[in-house]
């Protein structure tokens, strides 16, 4: 079975910082200690046309690749029993969900869904729920290749968005983390269904992926 998981631009709409809640769970998770993802965002770049950016990056990334590469590898960092390894893919088509492969790459489809005008990161994961449904098998991130993409700090510089963070976003769904503002929670946290002037996990993000995966 397969759940879609979507991160919106909130109608344009910028949110400002919350009080502290609660994170909110998925469900299903990870039972291994790693989990590989190919990343397929420079394989896919070509299908951004002219919202390609220049190379380097704000932030000094000399590809997509690295920036979600370094999102990955700041999760990691948080988490004891699970580890999120990357590589180089070579999917021009950013993800194929029958290719069996964690993947992460520019579409503005993936498995028949579209994403939207407004849809900035759109994640699927697979489980059994008949024999183990609280394990993921599979996932995969199809990034809008609608918008203009750099990575940077600080607040959004609409129509630019920051790669960063919604590969900081995308992730914590890949680990098994929900949208804790669309769960009746009031929050400050990069899992939030819509993007924000947040541009790093919060010590509720953090406390969610440690509930799953343990503190280092």
């Amino acid at each position: 079975m397969k759940k879609l998981l979507i991160l919106t631009m909130a109608a344009l709409a910028v949110l400002p910082a919350l009080p502290a809640g609660a994170y909110v769970l998925e469900g299903p998770s990870w039972a291994v200690p790693s989990v590989l993802v190919y990343l397929n965002l420079t394989a896919s770049q070509a299908g951004l046309g002219a919202n390609l950016a220049k190379f380097p990056l704000t932030d000094g990334s000399a590809s997509y690749n690295q920036v979600y590469a370094n999102a990955e590898a700041i999760w990691s960092s948080y988490l004891k029993n699970l580890k999120i390894n990357t590589v180089t893919g070579s999917n021009a088509q950013g993800v194929t969900m029958s290719s069996g492969l964690n993947e992460v790459g520019f579409s503005s489809t993936i498995q028949g869904y579209a994403l939207g005008q407004y849809t900035l990161g759109l994640t699927l994961y697979y489980y059994n729920p008949s024999s183990n449904p609280n394990r993921m098998t599979q996932t995969s991130t199809a990034i809008n290749p609608g918008w203009k993409w750099n990575s940077y700090r600080g607040n959004l510089t609409y129509p630019v968005m920051d790669l960063r963070r919604v590969a900081l976003h995308e992730s914590g769904h890949m680990i098994g983390l929900a949208h804790p503002d669309q769960n009746g929670q009031v929050v400050n946290a990069i899992m939030n269904s819509s993007i924000s002037n947040t541009d790093s996990l919060t010590t509720d993000d953090i406390s969610g992926g440690q509930h799953l995966y343990g503190t280092p």
